[in-house]
């Protein structure tokens, strides 16, 4: 079956004249008098995988912004520390939109640690009378899911490789 389809796939337009294929050729090929809007180009953002990607961007850059500011409303940070943590996470995702893969890479590193620490402060919090260590455990869960999809996620990488063709 894949022989067959390989071979019709050269094949095809073997049969026409080499003037029928030159006129084919000249048709498809955009004139130097075309504006910018009538040449066929190639717009790569379109790509599934590329929507994948922002899509999973997006929800990383929510959760991060979402687990700092419920930290925050619940007494574990102070409001300079909030606004600077917000800054941060900010500059880093615009950064990793426009393509840079150092921002994205701070990103994991950050939220790794961010994981690491709060799953050690919940392991250490069970079986303590004070703060209950499922929300540590829940923060370390948000902060390993975004490190996982940051470092390990086809989608981002391929989103982080368009946009770095798209803003040099």
């Amino acid at each position: 079956m894949g022989r067959r389809f390989e071979a019709e796939r050269w094949t095809r337009g073997a049969g026409r004249l080499p003037s029928e294929r030159m006129a084919e050729a000249e048709r498809d090929e955009p004139r130097g008098d075309e504006g910018p809007d009538e040449r066929e180009t190639v717009d790569r953002t379109e790509e599934p995988i590329v929507q994948r990607g922002r899509l999973q961007l997006v929800a990383v850059a929510v959760s991060l912004v979402g687990s700092v500011i419920l930290v925050a409303l619940l007494g574990g940070s102070p409001g300079a520390a909030l606004v600077l943590q917000l800054a941060v996470i900010g500059l880093l995702v615009f950064q990793t939109w426009r393509g840079k893969a150092w921002a994205r890479w701070t990103l994991v590193v950050l939220t790794a640690i961010g994981a690491g620490a709060n799953g050690w402060q919940a392991i250490q919090l069970v079986g303590e009378g004070g703060a209950p260590w499922w929300m540590n455990g829940g923060l370390a869960l948000i902060f390993a899911w975004s490190a996982g999809i940051l470092a390990l996620g086809r989608a981002l990488r391929r989103f982080v490789e368009v946009q770095r063709a798209r803003f040099p």
